[in-house]
């Protein structure tokens, strides 16, 4: 008589929406990270890459942003750095756990945990780079097209809009993190986990 196979133990749905969102989270942050550096390092490539653009305008607005960013190296460039590591090992700590692995959970938490510190504290040390790149926008704002509006309201606008957009980036993402955290030490997540860790073993034992 033919031992059954057993049945491959099954992701909770919960674990693998909140693991696909984190991944995204520290991909997005690892990217970023690694975009800044290499604009630091090699910032005519990036002023090369904007002249290649068909409005003068944009151009321009291209030009104020790296300005801007030139002038926070001293904030970005360690921020920039940590953003690209942590993001990092954020993304491969919720592919090890989403592939099974139960020795990543602790991992993906410490992750979690670093990366949930670091996103307010780069939120505070980033605020002179923020105030920069909205004064950029604002220069450029009156010379776009007529939206209508004076430039004084379309300055007051700009300010408060782009300000509630990175407070909503900042919440979005500690929101991410704080359900990654949750699904993961759930009964079911850590029950998928020690299944699958024990399924590797037999089969790693065969």
């Amino acid at each position: 008589m033919s031992t059954p196979t057993p049945t491959p133990p099954r992701r909770p749905r919960t674990l693998t929406f909140a693991l696909a969102l984190v991944w995204l989270v520290g991909l997005v942050g690892g990217a970023d990270g690694c975009q800044t550096i290499e604009t630091l390092r090699h910032p005519e490539l990036a002023r090369a890459a904007a002249e290649h653009l068909a409005d003068p305008r944009m151009v321009e607005l291209r030009e104020a942003v790296l300005s801007a960013l030139l002038a926070a190296r001293g904030v970005v460039t360690p921020t920039a750095v940590a953003s690209m590591l942590l993001g990092t090992a954020l993304t491969l700590a919720a592919a090890m756990v989403a592939l099974g692995h139960a020795r990543a959970r602790s991992f993906l938490l410490q992750a979690l945990a670093a990366y949930a510190l670091f996103l307010p504290t780069e939120y505070v040390l980033r605020r002179p780079l923020r105030a920069m790149l909205v004064d950029a926008l604002a220069v450029a704002a009156p010379q776009l097209p007529a939206s209508g509006l004076s430039p004084e309201e379309v300055d007051h606008l700009l300010r408060a809009t782009y300000g509630w957009v990175w407070r909503g980036m900042l919440g979005g993402q500690l929101a991410i993190l704080a359900l990654g955290a949750y699904a993961v030490t759930r009964p079911a997540a850590r029950a998928f986990l020690d299944a699958a860790q024990a399924e590797r073993a037999r089969a790693g034992g065969g």
